[in-house]
């Protein structure tokens, strides 16, 4: 079933992360793609509207907050090296998206969310039970990161990387969604505040902020991926 809907808002929070920890965080036959040394890891902020199965009219659809951890990670598929990313947890607050799972690569939990956003400055927080993530971001118009040399760079990596991995309810089975987009567009953000319990908890110095993404009115199709 191909869900359609429309990225209302999406910040990307992308950190660096030590290579050897991500490949212990990492199911088979996945592996973490390496940028400068690191893995890249982070957590993904989405707002869809619109959501609804294709042939249900857009005035049908739902508005959902979503959030979810993510590593950069590749395999090896029939057509060669192939990327996307793994999700360790995901949160919605959609009660019936978390239940379901219909809108999630794979299980996933109902979270809280609080936003607060303009124009140019976004505050955002979500809330499930012992987990948490907030942000204080602002548009930029200069870029700052240690492993894409421009802002063009890391949304071209962002992009490469359209299906999304969870780990099912059966041990070693992953379930994966193919996101495809109208177009693709992003620009960079300026981060003041973040805290995440998902990085809080990782060893003393093996992840390090680097640099955070915003998409916004991004047309959007998601659809199961076939298994790596």
């Amino acid at each position: 079933m191909e869900i359609r809907s429309v990225i209302e808002r999406r910040i990307l929070l992308n950190y660096q992360l030590d290579r050897a920890l991500a490949r212990d965080l990492l199911p088979a036959p996945l592996r973490p793609q390496i940028v400068q040394g690191n893995a890249v890891a982070g957590t993904c902020f989405i707002r869809l509207a619109q959501a609804r199965p294709a042939g249900i009219p857009a005035s049908l659809g739902w508005r959902m907050e979503n959030a979810a951890d993510r590593i950069a990670v590749e395999w090896d598929g029939p057509d060669g090296v192939q990327r996307g990313v793994f999700l360790p947890q995901q949160f919605s607050g959609s009660r019936f998206a978390a239940a379901s799972g219909r809108w999630l690569p794979g299980p996933g939990e109902r979270g809280t969310f609080r936003v607060q956003e303009t124009d140019r400055e976004f505050r955002l927080e979500m809330h499930a039970r012992e987990q948490f993530t907030r942000v204080h971001a602002k548009r930029a118009e200069n870029w700052h990161s240690d492993l894409f040399p421009s802002h063009r760079a890391a949304s071209e990596f962002v992009a490469a990387s359209p299906v999304a991995w969870s780990a099912a309810a059966r041990t070693g089975v992953l379930t994966g969604v193919r996101l495809r987009t109208g177009y693709w567009a992003t620009s960079p953000l300026e981060v003041r505040e973040l805290e995440s319990s998902f990085f809080n908890a990782l060893p003393a110095d093996s992840a390090r902020f680097d640099h955070a993404l915003l998409m916004q009115a991004i047309p959007a199709r998601w659809s199961r991926a076939a298994g790596p």
